[in-house]
């Protein structure tokens, strides 16, 4: 057994022959709580193994449902355990064609099956509730029985992921139009703002009506006469 240096958490219980892991081997997170479980053979993984959390450079992962209208989440989560299947030794398609079966029983509930690719068989869970059962010994016969549902589940992976992507695009556009609103309504209040402190000069008030002629300037003149003088305080009494 292993423990945390500082909180005294246990880490670790497997079992070990001449300084390697050999045998059966839990491992435990930072809170305490089992994340994963299986054998080793000369510390090298081996065999049947169960995950209740999945490792991530952020941390560990405890729940794969999303919440809706979480586009950027779906991306995220799908490339996480793509990434973790190939790290345990899947390939790009194999390992894609297995997170489809997981995310589809998370998502949608429905079979529990297992599913074998050329390299692992992965039975999906519901991450925290079930754990993800993985098989790193698939064998050719188990291979070739789910060539076809794997290939299913491959192409469904496809379309699902093109779906993903596309939503994101759909948000990024969405929040890029509602920032150019935003901007337009602050450049509208700062015009609007700007009009308001504006202060018009105040009309010169008139210092004579003219009720028989027109105004000349500051006089009145006949209305048949040409006015030759500029604008004045002299006003129509009309």
């Amino acid at each position: 057994m292993s423990y945390h240096p500082i909180s005294g958490v246990k880490l670790e219980e497997c079992e070990y022959r001449d300084g390697a892991r050999d045998g059966r081997c839990t491992f435990f997170d930072e809170r305490g709580d089992r994340s994963e479980r299986g054998t080793y053979a000369a510390g090298v993984r081996t065999g049947q193994w169960w995950y209740w959390s999945l490792p991530s450079p952020q941390g560990r992962v405890y729940e794969l449902g999303l919440t809706a209208g979480a586009p950027e989440a779906a991306v995220a989560r799908r490339r996480l355990v793509e990434g973790f299947f190939g790290e345990l030794g899947a390939e790009p398609k194999e390992a894609a064609a297995l997170t489809e079966a997981v995310l589809s029983y998370v998502d949608k509930g429905g079979e529990r099956r297992q599913v074998c690719g050329p390299h692992l068989c992965v039975g999906p869970g519901r991450i925290a509730a079930e754990p993800i059962f993985v098989d790193l010994g698939a064998t050719a016969e188990q291979a070739q029985r789910d060539r076809k549902l794997l290939a299913q589940h491959e192409a469904r992976a496809r379309v699902r992921a093109g779906e993903e992507a596309r939503a994101v695009r759909a948000a990024e556009a969405k929040l890029a139009a509602e920032r150019r609103r935003v901007e337009r309504e602050r450049r509208r209040a700062e015009r609007e703002e700007a009009y308001e402190d504006y202060e018009e000069e105040p009309a010169q008030e008139c210092c004579r009506y003219c009720s028989t002629g027109k105004p000349c300037g500051n006089t009145c003149i006949a209305r048949n006469k040409t006015c030759h003088k500029g604008p004045g305080c002299a006003c129509s009494a009309d």
